[in-house]
């Protein structure tokens, strides 16, 4: 069995991002762990925990940073805040924002986990992996997520979206990109990709067998 954890930015990444993931390895017997660097509003503390439960989440971490402002926190705090959590949960694959995101807090968090999962020869990290975050990605025109890693999420997204669906002061109608249309949209195309008829897609960083 796999100890997972998923790292963000902010309270509804991890469902927009990895969502259909996190509970395929939560139903297939792994422990799952995330870690939501920034605050939330007060709103979104009890939409973050009735998220979580829907995605059988075992453990949600907040680090209390504040929201879009991560830049002007202590670079080394967050990249130990994080291994803090690998190394007391023996964490062996890790999630996190892919570093082409239009939002700096995502970048940021990219960035950390970079040195936190970096390949020193104790280490117990076997996968990191990048996801794209709806209305961060595919605004930032000047990078283009490249995919080479799926994940078939067919009988996870339903869930997914009841999870996403929880987090009401973050959604938004469509066409917006945060919208439950759109991201059930999204899991189609990338399942498409593939020949399945739901997926997430992510970018390799690294995978060590």
């Amino acid at each position: 069995m796999n100890n997972v954890l998923i790292v963000v930015a902010h309270p509804d990444d991890e469902v927009l991002g990895v969502g259909g993931t996190s509970l395929r390895h939560a139903e297939n017997g792994d422990t799952v762990f995330t870690l939501i660097m920034c605050n939330p509003r007060d709103a979104d503390n009890f939409e973050m925990i009735s998220a979580g439960d829907l995605l059988k989440t075992d453990k949600v971490f907040n680090m209390q940073y504040p929201d879009q402002q991560l830049e002007q926190e202590k670079f080394t705090d967050i990249v130990t805040d994080i291994e803090g959590v690998i190394e007391k949960y023996n964490i062996n694959i890790v999630y996190t924002h892919t570093h082409k995101d239009l939002n700096r807090d995502h970048q940021i968090v990219n960035e950390a986990v970079l040195v936190a999962t970096r390949p020193i020869p104790e280490s117990k990290i076997t996968k990191v992996l990048a996801f794209e975050t709806p209305s961060s990605t595919e605004w930032n025109f000047n990078s283009s997520f490249s995919p080479n890693y799926f994940i078939d999420i067919t009988g996870t997204i339903i869930i997914k979206l009841k999870a996403l669906a929880a987090y009401v002061s973050e959604i938004r109608q469509y066409p917006h990109p945060r919208s439950i249309e759109n991201v059930e949209n999204l899991s189609r195309i990338r399942g498409c990709s593939i020949g399945y008829r739901n997926a997430e897609a992510f970018e390799v960083i690294r995978i060590t067998e």
